[in-house]
């Protein structure tokens, strides 16, 4: 991707100092795809690294409790981070399915960062504080479930 795409919730988050969250879109599933959320990450290489980072996404409740974690591969593995030219942009599409027997309730996402093959957890770092926990994960997307 050549140019800024246009962005939803614009993040600003470094990983690092080699990769830069830029932000995310979301559009919620219809018809066959109901109960789906389709994410959009974007993603700028700041400068060529041999580290391969990696997000949990987690479904958390509003009593804070997890429902649901994906430990999930950037770009499926197809394109790893390790792979990835400096000033590079990254559009990356994920479909998250939301538990088929996810009661009535409010509910997030929460969004970390890992480095493949050490599995801690990496700080995403940004000057947009309201998005972020203590912890450095992105808090994205908060909804209620009336069905």
């Amino acid at each position: 991707m050549k140019e800024e795409p246009e962005i939803g919730t614009l993040v600003n988050g470094k990983i690092n100092d080699e990769i830069e969250f830029i932000g995310l879109n979301w559009v919620a599933g219809q018809g066959e795809k109901a109960g789906e959320v389709r994410l959009s990450f974007y993603w700028r290489c700041l400068k060529e690294t041999s580290n391969n980072y990696n997000p949990f996404l987690g479904l958390i409740d509003s009593a804070g409790r997890v429902i649901k974690v994906d430990k999930k591969y950037m770009c499926y593995r197809m394109h790893p981070t390790c792979e990835w030219q400096k000033d590079e942009i990254i559009r990356e599409d994920y479909w998250y399915i939301l538990p088929s027997e996810l009661p009535k309730g409010n509910y997030y996402f929460k969004l970390e960062m890992f480095e493949e093959n050490k599995e801690n957890i990496v700080k995403i770092v940004s000057d947009k504080k309201r998005l972020f926990d203590k912890g450095g994960s992105l808090i994205f997307l908060k909804f209620e479930k009336n069905d």
